[in-house]
């Protein structure tokens, strides 16, 4: 996970400034409908029940362009990840090819996430009452599930985008990878929490960096399990392991003071 965050960190500061640009992008097409909405809402003097629509609307407006333009942040952080470059273009590339799949993998695991959270207060206030015990193991299992899931959503994203699998396939697949790599998978699932925390507490890194960071971790992460699993295959089918180059190895703080010395 060590290498993971330095990588995650020296190729966002290298290109921190498409990053800026991007994150600002993937804000407005995300919450765009949904802050006009608002507004309309707020400053308009139509009924409450014309209100209301407009807001629903914004809303579900949301539904689809998050996921939709957050496929096209992943293809475009994953270039910086892959070739160390990428330009704006991509983001909206990575959109027209994943946009489908990443909204209907959305809207499945919303569903999902919502049925683990019912069942979580459903074993706590109505079999909790009723029987304490099973109300425990039973509230038990299923807040484990839901932790578990969680953790997995960190795989979503960057699946949908570096493979062509279906909703169902994605979450196996995601599962699988999650169950075979716990620490990296709640590493990366932590990480991710800690940007989105630390830009909500700041505001303004809702709107320049949130996503564009969240991508180029989620990326690294997911180029790490990539380079586990080519290096086991190699070894069982007796092949020489892959030169690796440790490219940020030698960079430290002084390259952030005085980055002309690179």
């Amino acid at each position: 996970m060590g290498r993971v965050l330095r990588d995650s960190f020296w190729i966002s500061y290298d290109h921190l400034g498409k990053l800026f640009m991007a994150n600002a992008i993937w804000f407005s097409l995300s919450f765009g409908a949904i802050i006009l909405a608002a507004s309309i809402a707020r400053y308009t003097g139509w009924s409450q029940s014309a209100r209301s629509l407009i807001l629903a609307s914004g809303f579900a407006a949301s539904l689809v362009t998050v996921p939709s333009v957050s496929a096209g942040m992943i293809h475009f952080t994953s270039l910086l990840v892959q070739k160390k470059d990428a330009e704006i273009k991509d983001l909206f590339q990575g959109m027209r090819r994943n946009s489908g799949r990443s909204v209907a993998l959305s809207l499945l695991a919303t569903v999902v996430w919502a049925v683990l959270a019912a069942n979580i207060m459903f074993y706590a206030r109505v079999i909790g009452p009723r029987n304490f015990w099973l109300g425990v193991i039973l509230g038990g299992m299923a807040i484990w599930m839901f932790a578990f899931y969680n953790v997995m959503l960190v795989y979503f994203a960057p699946l949908t985008v570096h493979r062509t699998a279906g909703p169902l396939g994605t979450f196996k697949l995601a599962a699988l990878l999650t169950v075979d790599n716990l620490r990296l998978s709640s590493g990366l699932y932590l990480s991710v929490w800690v940007i989105i925390l630390l830009a909500c507490l700041t505001g303004v890194g809702i709107i320049f960096l949130m996503a564009g960071l969240s991508g180029v971790l989620v990326n690294v992460g997911y180029g790490e399990l990539a380079r586990r699993y080519e290096r086991k295959h190699r070894e069982k089918a007796g092949l020489e392991p892959l030169e690796e180059e440790d490219q940020y190895a030698g960079r430290g703080l002084r390259d952030i003071l005085k980055p002309w010395e690179m």
